[in-house]
Parts: C-alpha cells; structure tokens; sequence
C-alpha cells in the first residue's frame, strides 16, 4: 500500500529514494454493512468487470501503478492468492466502561471549546454590534460585511477554510485552536445583531436623561445603556449557547477529538450506533440544561431588581 505513495512522491523527487523493493503484499479494501450480500455481489461484479474489460489496468497505467503483482488479478479466481479476504473491523466484544471514560474525555473539549468560542463570539460581538449601530459608514460597512458572511457561509466550510486554506499562507494552527477561534468567529456575528437589536431597544429618552443627570456618553453607556440591553439579550444569548454546544460537532471535519467524533469512531469499531447515540444525547443534554437553568435564574433576578428599581423610583 506504500508502492502509490512511492509512485507519486519518490519518484519526482531529488532528495528521496527507495529502500528496497516492497517486501509485503497489500490489499485495497471495501467496507460494508454485515451480512449485505446483495451489495458485495454487486461490487464484486463491479470489480470482476473492471479487470475483464481492462479498465482498471488503463487506470494503473495511467498513474504508473502497474506492476507485475497486478497481472494476477487476470487469473481465474480459483488460481488467485489472498485477493479476496473478509475482514469484520467491528468488535465482538464492547467495553461500555472505556467507551464512557473516552465519550467523558470528549465531552471535556466539548465543554472548553463551547466556553472557549463564546468568550470570543463575546468579545467580538459588542464591538461589532456597537460599530454597527453607530459608527461611521466606512465602520457600519466593513462589521456588516463581516457580519453578513459569517451568516451566510456554512460553519463548517469556514473551519475547513482556517485549517486547510490558511496554511497556504503560513497561517497554521492547531486544529482544536482552529475549532475555537473559528466557532467563536462565526458566533461573533450572531452575537453582535443580538446586541445590536437590544440596544436599539432602548428608549432615545434614556440617554437624553442621562446627559441631564451630567453623565457624558461612555458613562451613560456603562451605567444606564448597557444593563438595561443586556436584560433584553440575556434570552438569546442563552439560545446562542445552547446551540454552540451542538455545532461544536462540526469540529469532527477537522480531526478534533470532541464529543461527535468521539461517537462515531466507536459507533464504526464497534456497531453499537443506537446506544452510543443515545449516550452521547444525554452528554450534550447535560452540558447544555444546566446552562439554560442557569440563564433562567439570571432573567428572573433581573427583573426582579429591575421591579424592585421602579418601585423605588416611583416612591422618590
């Protein structure tokens, strides 16, 4: 299986050589469901008719891949030496304890990458709401940019783009670095028009009584603006949160060891897909339940202070 390798790579370079002839017959292999005996014998018949009508050798030919070892795939099946083997890649056999410490393991980065990308999508998203609320016009245009194609490009295209796309230029990083920065770059955007519609919400006669009371505009933003918008954004921010925790799954394009990757390599060794999915619900449930009960507590108190204040204010 080294001998395409060799073809493609050794064979144009100046710096690399052989170490020897292949010394180990390998074999391409086809995976398929268990006991799907229609589908094997339609891909065996595939393959037989590749071979007798000389289609395959055209293709080895043509990347420099025939050798002599392929000239016994010509041979009657009968003549032919370990051409055609059956390998079961799925476990007899299922460790729940090791399947549940490597979901737990899983679940962790699912945990830091969530909190990790919503503290930039945090970050990220005041600045952007603000530049686009009332910034100048060359700064409403290049955050509505931003903005528009963070919304309309697939997350997943925009993490194969930083992990694929950006090496090109040197710009390499690690992949659960990629998955963080990325999510949390896509979720700025989504961010910034929660908080933009919030602080849109306020009355126009907050900031004015707020100039009256001495206050200058940062100020009046920091103590009067910006509480009462976030008692607005609290809900879908929750939302938002809630809904990184399961695009955290999209990091699996990019070999990140999160919880949706954890499931579906031990769902492909071991076949156990229904009660590995049920597990890895309840995982996802249970990181992201106690975020929205913890949200909900948030708004009650909220308006709970924030009724308390009007009382107040009606008795002054």
């Amino acid at each position: 299986m080294d001998v395409p390798a060799e073809v493609f790579y050794v064979s144009k370079s100046t710096t690399l050589k052989r170490a020897c002839e292949p010394f180990f017959r390998g074999t391409y292999n086809i995976g398929l469901r268990k006991n799907d005996d229609a589908l094997k014998n339609e891909v065996d018949a595939g393959i037989d008719k590749i071979i007798s009508d000389g289609t395959l050798e055209k293709i080895l030919r043509k990347w420099g891949l025939w050798n002599d070892a392929q000239l016994e795939l010509q041979k009657p099946k009968a003549e032919q030496k370990n051409i055609d083997s059956a390998y079961d890649v799925t476990s007899a056999s299922f460790n729940w304890r090791e399947a549940v410490w490597r979901l737990t393991r899983a679940a962790v980065v699912t945990v830091l990458i969530a909190f990790g990308s919503m503290f930039i999508a945090l970050v990220f998203g005041m600045p952007l709401a603000i530049g686009q609320w009332k910034g100048p016009r060359l700064i409403q245009w290049l955050c509505t940019i931003y903005v528009e194609f963070f919304r309309g490009t697939p997350v997943l295209v925009q993490l194969l783009f930083l992990y694929f796309g950006l090496p090109t230029i040197g710009l390499a990083m690690p992949a659960w670095l990629t998955a963080l920065i990325g999510l949390g770059l896509n979720y700025a955007a989504y961010e910034s028009q929660v908080y933009r519609a919030a602080l849109e919400a306020i009355p126009r006669g907050q900031w004015e009584a707020s100039y009256l009371l001495g206050m200058n505009p940062v100020l009046a933003f920091r103590r009067i603006i910006l509480p009462q918008a976030f008692r607005i954004a609290l809900p879908p921010m929750t939302n938002d949160f809630v809904s990184l925790f399961k695009d955290t799954s999209t990091a699996y394009a990019i070999s990140v060891w999160e919880l949706a990757t954890a499931y579906r390599e031990l769902a492909n060794a071991s076949g156990q897909f229904l009660l590995l999915g049920v597990a890895v619900s309840l995982y996802y449930l249970a990181m992201s339940l106690p975020m929205a009960h913890l949200a909900r507590r948030l708004e009650r108190k909220l308006q709970r202070r924030e009724a308390i204040e009007a009382v107040e204010s009606e008795v002054d």
